[in-house]
């Protein structure tokens, strides 16, 4: 699978947001910089991205069969849309 950026991972998660599993969840944010973090249920995941100073962390949760709720991929699109401007201004 292609390496995400920030277009491709907005339109993916425009088009596919009630299709979406939490391996590809994993793998958009990585792509992008954020670090994923499995939390204390196991189904329930954390990300924070290092170098967007004033984001503080989101979450998901892949309790819910082969795809996760699309309120998740919603909730992500609607933070990559608010740090735009600093994600694609980061060099890796």
């Amino acid at each position: 699978m292609a390496k995400y950026t920030y277009d491709s991972s907005t339109k993916k998660l425009r088009l596919s947001a009630t299709n979406f599993n939490c391996a590809e969840m994993r793998k958009l944010l990585e792509d992008l910089g954020f670090t994923v973090q499995r939390g204390s249920t196991g189904n329930h995941h954390t990300f924070s991205h290092p170098r967007l100073k004033t984001f503080f962390g989101g979450n998901y949760d892949c309790g819910h069969k082969a795809h996760m709720l699309a309120v998740y991929p919603r909730n992500v699109l609607k933070i990559l849309e608010e740090y735009e401007d600093e994600l694609k201004g980061l060099k890796k």
